[in-house]
């Protein structure tokens, strides 16, 4: 029978705290846990969030003398070291009954028929940059239009989520399509989807592509979400899921002033299980390191995976018009693009850049503070 308001015990000789929820839901924290999660002024500073109390100098014999509720929001715990430590219930009972996380982690699973899309115009406020940026986080990209269809209306946009990254490319990156290509992304020929600098160790995460002048006839960017295909290949053969998820590829990239070599899963997993980094460039991967007895499976489970990702059924396509540029997850959703044709005085020109994915997690932690003290 569920109880008409939370309750404390103190079980395990003082070791073990019980809260006990008005639904009658049980969590267990261990005394020397909550005595590293204190918050108070003598162990973490808070303008900064600093530890001023070292983990390793924890007595690990603390046990728990005293703990009471006030109301139904806070919690007071003493412990045997003589130090006292009030905290808020919920935020407390969250992180300690926090269980397996999911891999998507509350993205969007696809099928997707099309990402949100917002005028540069109307980004002017914290609010709706905040909207944009979790709409990002939820779908995998999002479309801005009205953008200046020049490198500093690319600039002006990816300063709406912080600092562009330099890599191998520069700070950022512009192509033409022409009639005798020196590479197949300046060809006129269908790109199969892929994930950008899988050859580095941490590839960028955000990524930005702006369309100067496109061709009349195809062309279109095309995506798909790895997550949700990770999903659907777990759902199918879990044994292929795992070895996709752990087996590691190798990513050389040899060019006349660059050697890099970076790598990892074909589809990464954080230390909490969600997904994390996919990595997908089928004319540069190389090999895997895979012990022979599951060497059969794995190929199989790439040969699966490559299907999935390749099935129009599972992509989006987006036609950028000048002036309409879409933000994506490169650590999430692969893309490429229809073959098109250009006609004469046509010219496919795009640019583009990269952010850290820590600059637009860092962005959003700010504007959602921002735009919750401004609620209250």
């Amino acid at each position: 029978m569920a109880t008409e308001s939370p309750s404390v015990e103190v079980v395990d000789a003082g070791t073990v705290l019980r809260l006990v929820g008005a639904d009658g839901s049980r969590v267990s924290a261990h005394a020397l846990w909550l005595r590293d999660r204190c918050t108070c002024a003598m162990c973490r500073r808070s303008t900064t969030n600093e530890r001023l109390l070292d983990q390793a100098v924890l007595d690990p014999t603390t046990v728990i003398r005293e703990a009471s509720l006030s109301g139904a929001d806070m919690l007071t715990v003493a412990f045997s070291d003589g130090h006292e430590w009030t905290a808020g219930l919920v935020e407390l009972t969250a992180q300690i009954g926090a269980g397996p996380v999911h891999p998507m982690d509350g993205r969007t699973r696809w099928p997707l028929d099309s990402f949100s899309s917002f005028q540069r115009s109307s980004l002017g406020s914290d609010d709706a940059v905040l909207d944009m940026l979790e709409r990002f986080r939820a779908d995998g990209a999002v479309v801005v239009t009205g953008v200046e269809p020049d490198e500093d209306g690319l600039r002006d946009t990816a300063s709406l989520i912080g600092q562009m990254q330099m890599t191998n490319y520069g700070p950022t990156w512009s192509f033409e399509a022409s009639v005798d290509p020196i590479s197949e992304v300046e060809s006129m020929h269908m790109l199969r989807v892929h994930t950008d600098l899988p050859y580095r160790e941490q590839p960028a995460g955000v990524q930005l592509n702006l369309a100067i002048s496109v061709s009349s006839e195809g062309g279109a960017s095309t995506f798909v979400d790895g997550y949700s295909m990770a999903e659907v290949l777990r759902e199918e053969d879990e044994r292929a899921w795992e070895l996709l998820t752990t087996v590691h590829f190798e990513y050389p990239y040899l060019r006349s002033s660059v050697r890099l070599s970076g790598g990892g899963p074909l589809v990464g997993r954080d230390g909490e299980g969600r997904y994390g980094i996919v990595r997908r460039a089928p004319d540069l991967v190389g090999s895997p390191r895979v012990a022979a007895e599951d060497t059969e499976a794995l190929y199989a489970a790439v040969r699966r995976w490559g299907e999935l990702v390749d099935d129009p059924a599972h992509q989006i396509h987006v036609a950028l018009r000048p002036g309409e540029l879409v933000i994506f997850d490169n650590h999430r959703l692969l893309h490429g693009r229809t073959a098109f044709d250009l006609q004469p005085g046509e010219c496919r020109h795009l640019i583009g850049c990269y952010l850290e994915m820590d600059e637009l997690r860092n962005t959003t932690a700010l504007l959602r503070r921002v735009v919750q003290d401004g609620r209250r």
